[in-house]
């Protein structure tokens, strides 16, 4: 609680309601979890970088794989750039494979079986993500197969999102940064697009983050 407020709530949230389900079983006469609240205050991050920061996290990320100081193979920094230029979530990016990419539209769709809300979201590919996507998948634009990123340990399966974010601590540890995670990306491109310097419009921020009609707070 003292240093992941939110992971404790969650895990307080999913004891709560195992007992619950106890309780509903008549394993249980009842919860000693019923009535108490999250005990733990979260805080809103807002955490958005710089010009000046995404030029040394993007430099750090070139030199990483030949620095044995950050020990960061190069898929999770091709992962990290996608997280950037794509605003996707960490978990989308790291399970991307060539049957969710359309080579002649150029559009990249996450299944709703994986897609936060359950629904599919379609991303344009724009030649920085095609670029990067042809590092990861080792192969030019139309050829791919398989996942991008692959898990090293387990054929057939994607890498674990928490590689890519263990790799994000590194590496901003590394280039001497203040602390920034994959989402922060996200909300760093989302933030850029909205701002006066690009001036997109904010449902086109929206359906670029695939944020529903109703969750136009949350952009």
């Amino acid at each position: 609680g003292k240093t992941a407020p939110p992971t404790a709530n969650r895990a307080l949230r999913l004891v709560r309601h195992m007992l619950n389900v106890a309780v509903d079983d008549g394993i249980l006469s009842a919860s000693p979890l019923a009535s108490m609240p999250s005990l733990f205050k979260e805080a809103s991050r807002d955490r958005v970088l710089a010009d000046e920061e995404i030029r040394t996290l993007w430099r750090t990320l070139d030199e990483a794989p030949a620095r044995r100081d950050i020990a960061v193979s190069h898929l999770p920094c091709v992962a990290i750039r996608l997280c950037l230029i794509l605003g996707a979530r960490v978990g989308d990016v790291a399970a991307i494979e060539a049957a969710e990419v359309d080579p002649i539209t150029r559009v990249w769709t996450i299944p709703a079986t994986r897609f936060k809300g359950r629904r599919a979201h379609t991303l344009p590919l724009s030649d920085a993500a095609v670029e990067q996507l042809e590092r990861a998948f080792e192969a030019p634009f139309g050829q791919w197969q398989g996942h991008a990123f692959k898990n090293a340990k387990h054929d057939g399966q994607p890498i674990d999102r928490m590689s890519i974010t263990r790799a994000m601590q590194r590496v901003t540890l590394a280039a001497k940064m203040a602390r920034a995670t994959p989402h922060d990306l996200r909300r760093t491109m989302a933030t850029l697009m909205a701002s006066e310097r690009i001036g997109t419009a904010p449902h086109v921020v929206t359906a670029v983050l695939g944020h529903t009609a109703d969750g136009t707070k949350v952009t």
